[in-house]
Order: C-alpha cells, then sequence, then structure tokens
C-alpha cells in the first residue's frame, strides 16, 4: 500500500469482497480499492475504535473515550463518500 493510501497510523485492516478497510489508531475508517488506492475516508468519532467488523460490505464499530466515559456504536455505509 502505498503511503499516501493511507494518511494515518493504521491500527487494523479488515477485508472485504469490495477491498480493503483500514482502521486508524484515532477512529479513523479508510476504504482502499483492490488496487490499494484510497477510495473513502471516513471519521465519525475523533476517538479510538476498539472492536470493529464487516457486515455486508458495512464496517459495524465501536468507539470508546475512556476520558469521558463515552462509548458510541455505529454501522457505516462504505459506499457513501463522508469525511
Amino acid at each position: 500500500m502505498p503511503p499516501e493510501a493511507c494518511p494515518f497510523s493504521p491500527k487494523r485492516v479488515l477485508v472485504s469482497k469490495d477491498g480493503i478497510v483500514v482502521l486508524g489508531s484515532d477512529g479513523e475508517i479508510q476504504q482502499l480499492r483492490e488496487d490499494g488506492t484510497p477510495r473513502n475516508l471516513h471519521r465519525p468519532y475523533p476517538v479510538p475504535i476498539v472492536a470493529a467488523g464487516l457486515i455486508e460490505g458495512d464496517v459495524v464499530a465501536a468507539w470508546m473515550d475512556h476520558e469521558l466515559r463515552v462509548a458510541r456504536l455505529a454501522r457505516l455505509d462504505l459506499s457513501a463518500p463522508r469525511m
């Protein structure tokens, strides 16, 4: 994967039929095509992802803010462009 394809520190990689999903250390979600070029970047919550998985091409993830003691759970459609 070229460095410009992932503009953050990767923490975990998920593989789907539509490509690769990279999870960042600060809650980023970057979808890559099979050739490694970036597709969509999502950052719904600026806190670390503690658990994640893929369901029907969507990412289901849990974010945890330890300082505020707040957790969030969301299912994101990766085909919709967001920032």
